[in-house]
């Protein structure tokens, strides 16, 4: 099946009733990126829809990935600069769906904001996309929320990076660097990155 939403076409062969949830969640992202950054929100080329595919399993994922010549990594849910699309999964349980809409949502937004995220270095891009997946519906209102609570807590116990390489480090390090600095698996630089984008953006009231 085909959904548009006033800013998404989702392609996709899941259930009506997920259709439904990933749709909403999808839109959430939309209006939370656009009015976080209002002032250059009306900057973004709105000419075209954003495209996002959904499977239900792994398997169907990566068997469409490889068949259209796609590199989508381990397969929870990515973001290709290449082709300005995303590609889930929706058999999720270690961050859950919404989660990762979110953060991939956001790499699409700001790539679509800023033109193939130009000028951005990747823990600006990992850091942003993680502070989104704290987003969070209450009582109508969207919200980013305390958390990003899981991946700080892959922080814990690991050393953290020394801040000058960090920020210097370009795309094709970033997925090194457990093996360099000696981290665990689970990649904690995405809690450092988070972290960071935190402290840029709430510190002293956000000043």
């Amino acid at each position: 099946w085909t959904v548009r939403t006033p800013h998404y076409e989702i392609i996709t062969n899941l259930a009506p009733d997920t259709q439904l949830e990933v749709a909403e969640a999808a839109e959430d992202t939309y209006e939370a990126f656009t009015t976080f950054f209002k002032p250059y929100a009306k900057l973004m080329d709105l000419k075209s829809r954003f495209v996002m595919y959904y499977f239900d399993t792994r398997d169907q994922l990566l068997a469409y990935c490889k068949a259209m010549n796609k590199d989508v990594g381990f397969g929870y849910g990515v973001y290709l600069p290449g082709d300005g699309q995303c590609y889930f999964r929706t058999d999720l349980e270690l961050f859950g769906l919404c989660g990762v809409i979110y953060h991939e949502g956001t790499h699409q937004l700001h790539d679509r904001l800023l033109g193939r995220m130009r000028g951005s270095p990747t823990w600006v891009k990992e850091g942003l996309a993680s502070y989104f997946e704290t987003l969070q519906r209450k009582e109508g209102k969207l919200a980013l929320g305390p958390g990003g609570r899981e991946k700080v807590w892959y922080l814990g116990g690991a050393q953290y990076i020394p801040l000058g390489p960090f920020l210097d480090m370009p795309d094709g390090a970033w997925s090194t660097l457990d093996q360099k600095y000696g981290l665990p698996s689970l990649n904690p630089q995405y809690g450092q990155a988070a972290l960071l984008i935190r402290f840029f953006l709430e510190a002293e009231g956000g000043k």
